[in-house]
């Protein structure tokens, strides 16, 4: 699943022609990290209503 977005998110990226390689997968690692966490904190609050 990981492998897919990221060539999506590589063809998206494709328009910017100039960037490295290298650049697109750091900017892919971070967004994707971003959404983790998000859901992360997500899954926290769920299990602390299921506590309750």
């Amino acid at each position: 699943m990981r492998n897919f977005i990221k060539k999506i998110f590589r063809i998206l990226s494709k328009r910017q022609l100039d960037r490295r390689e290298v650049d697109i997968d750091k900017r892919f690692d971070m967004a994707m990290d971003k959404t983790f966490s998000e859901y992360q904190e997500t899954f926290k609050k769920l299990a602390e209503y299921d506590r309750a």
